[in-house]
């Protein structure tokens, strides 16, 4: 189910991008199309958005190296990079697509007039990229990869139903990892569970944080967050040593 609702996502936005730059064989442009993606990180949630929409492209009739042209940006989470990146990117391409919020919002302050898509947004409205879900009302739309947190809570908490305290660490920059963060705070509370949210700012914090983390809880939960996701292994490690089970956001943080 999960895979067919992101394949879903994929072509809602494949269909926005072909809306966005028009019918170009009726414009007589041959049927070619330029393609911006910035992408905020490396890690596999973000890579397998941006495969994924390629793969739709690709399945619409559109070929990198035929008559589509890709420039492709990863700013390796450096804020410097985004804004450096953006302003290559804009005015150059048909559309941009915008993978993760920090990417988003980038491109978002340099043109209000390429048509721009985002994926790997979990609350537009708050991130100041749309007016409205229902209606955009700027340059930017896209989808949203909320995931289902009440269903993940209850999940962690029938593997560890003995567990008075349960952990939750995000990066504190990101504003998807808060949203989800206190919506996870407020749902184990509810079920009469103790949290201790800890956060980082860097991938360098993470292990020491997890460490202490560990220490204090008998469980945890990492929402959908960049530096967490990029930093799993790390994860990995500590909580085996003290044997937590950990609930993640995405599957392929698992």
């Amino acid at each position: 189910m999960k895979k067919q609702l992101a394949m879903g996502l994929i072509t809602l936005a494949t269909g926005l991008v072909l809306a966005a730059c028009g019918n170009s064989t009726e414009s007589g442009q041959d049927n070619e199309m330029a393609i911006g993606i910035l992408q905020y990180m490396e890690h596999d949630s973000l890579s397998s958005a941006r495969e994924g929409f390629l793969k739709e492209l690709e399945e619409e009739g559109y070929v990198e190296g035929e008559n589509l042209t890709v420039d492709y940006q990863n700013a390796q989470g450096d804020q410097a990079n985004l804004q450096s990146m953006s302003e290559r990117l804009v005015g150059e391409n048909d559309a941009i697509l915008a993978i993760a919020t920090p990417a988003a919002q980038a491109l978002a302050n340099v043109t209000t007039e390429d048509p721009i898509l985002f994926t790997a947004v979990t609350d537009p409205v708050d991130a100041g990229l749309v007016e409205s879900n229902e209606e955009p009302g700027m340059n930017i739309s896209g989808t949203s990869d909320i995931v289902p947190i009440e269903e993940q809570v209850a999940l962690l908490l029938s593997i560890a139903p003995e567990a008075n305290t349960v952990g939750i660490i995000y990066n504190s920059s990101e504003p998807n990892s808060k949203i989800q963060a206190d919506m996870a705070q407020k749902s184990i509370e509810a079920k009469g569970v103790d949290v201790k949210v800890l956060t980082v700012t860097t991938t360098n914090d993470v292990q020491q944080v997890m460490t202490t983390l560990a220490q204090e809880v008998e469980a945890v939960y990492i929402p959908t967050d960049n530096t967490m996701a990029s930093t799993m292994p790390t994860i990995k490690e500590i909580t085996l040593e003290y044997q937590l089970p950990v609930v993640a956001g995405a599957a392929e943080m698992v």
